[in-house]
């Protein structure tokens, strides 16, 4: 079962169908955010810039759609629900829960935002290029 990816740092305490990746690849499509930059790491500042980067290409905030197995997924709920969970994953990765956290820290923008690239706006599928969110959150594979 797939749920978006930031649901996984809330219950601790879910990346653009349409767009391009730029050149030089080492920006986030919209050239804010560093490709190589851990999720974890990030400013509070450009939480924002992420989670749009993340839901907007997935068909905005809010999508729900149910799967041929019946599971239903959806994007983050809104920008500020998103905003959170972003906090409260930097808040479990800078204290002690971070070794237990594994490599959920070293996540960076460029994977989050691969995997909703490459996954669009159904949220169903299932794509190689979410191998790095589903390894590093179990039980969550999507962006």
């Amino acid at each position: 079962m797939r749920h978006r990816w930031w649901s996984i740092a809330i219950s601790c305490g879910a990346l653009l169908s349409g767009c391009s990746e730029p050149a030089d690849n080492s920006q986030a499509p919209d050239g804010s955010l560093p490709r190589d930059e851990a999720v974890a790491q990030l400013r509070a500042a450009d939480y924002e810039a992420l989670c749009d980067a993340v839901n907007v290409p997935q068909g905005g905030y809010g999508k729900q759609q149910v799967c041929a197995d019946g599971a239903s997924q959806h994007t983050d709920a809104d920008q500020p629900s998103c905003v959170r969970a972003l906090t409260t994953l930097a808040s479990v990765c800078g204290g002690a829960a971070a070794q237990s956290a594994g490599c959920a820290c070293t996540l960076t923008v460029g994977q989050s935002v691969d995997c909703a690239l490459a996954q669009g706006t159904d949220l169903c599928r299932d794509v190689t290029e979410c191998e790095p969110v589903r390894r590093c959150l179990p039980g969550d594979d999507s962006p």
